[in-house]
């Protein structure tokens, strides 16, 4: 039995094809169902984009193991989406407990590299990818929060 959309046929088409516009397809019709369970875990835009990116790297990395005989392709987007950001925010709370801030991540990768900083934290190496991404992130989303109050404070706003 084919359950397969047309969506999910065309994909597969390019893929099964080598087609390198497989990869913009998927994005195109399904990064925003990704995106949306992205913001519904984390909110803050400046974080949700950065974890954004990563996840769909992490499906690109292994859309080789999908199977579309076994499931739709939808569903198994959803279900690499939700292990990838399981295995985010289980990493995040581990490192919340030991009080690593924007500042102290970024220090750190100038120093040693993600290796070194996740056996030192005890997490994946994606997870220091995403925490030092998201600081930045946040930094730049700080500093420009805070560019815009001053102009609109000196303009009377």
């Amino acid at each position: 039995m084919d359950v397969s959309t047309d969506t999910e046929r065309q994909f597969n088409y390019h893929l099964n094809s080598k087609d390198e516009n497989a990869f913009s397809f998927l994005f195109d019709n399904y990064g925003a169902t990704i995106n949306g369970i992205v913001r519904g875990i984390f909110p803050e835009p400046a974080i949700s984009d950065s974890v954004f990116k990563n996840t769909f790297l992490n499906i690109c990395n292994n859309i080789h193991e999908y199977d579309q005989h076994k499931s739709p392709l939808s569903a198994w987007l959803i279900l690499q989406t939700r292990n990838y950001l399981k295995e985010i925010v289980s990493g995040l709370s581990d490192i919340s407990k030991r009080a690593i801030s924007n500042k102290n991540i970024i220090d750190l990768s100038y120093a040693y590299t993600k290796q070194q900083i996740a056996t030192v934290l005890d997490v994946p190496i994606k997870i220091v990818d995403t925490l030092i991404q998201s600081a930045i992130s946040k930094i730049r989303y700080d500093e420009t929060d805070k560019k815009v109050r001053k102009i609109q404070h000196a303009e009377g706003v």
